[in-house]
């Protein structure tokens, strides 16, 4: 009977070593298993966290070359905006200073020989051009359509520059920007072609002529100054109102 007390008792002790060994294993089976967890889970923070990262320094470089773009894009509108003002204000002031009235020009045919040809000699006419003065019975009729067919073609030169540049940069001009500067090309070629046809360029002098060429200056001295002013003015505001916006 001792003996099976003993046995008991041996049995109950192995038991519970068996059991405390067993908590043993399992809470160090799970703490493994925890530590594995929690380190695949870090693991998987830190491959999320690098990539978030790169994500963010390449929507950073997009951002940063977006600005550049904008920036530069920016520049490139205020200087188109400046030159297109410079050219136009250009090409008005050709128009007006060719047919303004009042203007003086020498009275060639109260010249003396000597006295034309040292004016000639200073002049930039070509030579065709010097020997038709000397030829001419009315040299002084003869110099003022051939000044103005000199004047008019410069500021046929500066006319088209204006009118190519805005042409070339229709897609940078706001809408009601380019409607003017449109409006005001479209007068600026109509001043001009009105000095073309009043003065007959290239018939000779005559007093029908003479009055052609006063008409049409006339006629383009009101259209380039006073019919553009207001146009000009819009033209005016519309630019520094882009040109606040950008700034």
């Amino acid at each position: 009977m001792e003996n099976q007390n003993n046995l008991l008792t041996l049995i109950q002790d192995y038991q519970g070593i068996i059991a405390a060994l067993v908590s043993v294993i399992v809470g160090a089976y799970l703490a493994i298993r925890q530590n594995t967890i929690s380190n695949r889970f870090t693991e998987r923070l830190e491959k999320i966290r690098h990539q978030n990262t790169e994500k963010i320094e390449e929507l950073k470089h997009q951002l940063n070359l977006a600005r550049l773009k904008q920036d530069a894009l920016n520049k490139r509108t205020i200087d188109i905006l400046l030159i297109t003002w410079e050219k136009m204000q250009k090409a008005r002031g050709r128009i007006v200073d060719i047919s303004k009235p009042l203007q003086t020009i020498p009275n060639l045919n109260n010249y003396s020989d000597d006295e034309i040809e040292s004016f000639l000699n200073n002049s930039t006419l070509m030579d065709i051009d010097k020997a038709r003065i000397r030829e001419a019975s009315d040299k002084y009729s003869t110099y003022q359509k051939m000044r103005l067919t000199y004047s008019l073609n410069e500021a046929r030169d500066v006319q088209n520059e204006f009118h190519n540049y805005v042409i070339l940069h229709t897609f940078i001009y706001p809408e009601l920007l380019l409607e003017s500067l449109n409006e005001v090309d479209l007068l600026f070629s109509s001043a001009l072609n009105y000095i073309e046809t009043a003065t007959h360029i290239g018939k000779g002098p005559s007093q029908s002529d003479t009055g052609r060429m006063f008409d049409g200056l006339n006629i383009a001295y009101k259209k380039a100054n006073e019919e553009a002013k207001p146009i000009v003015e819009e033209i005016e505001r519309l630019i520094r109102s882009v040109l606040y916006v950008e700034g």
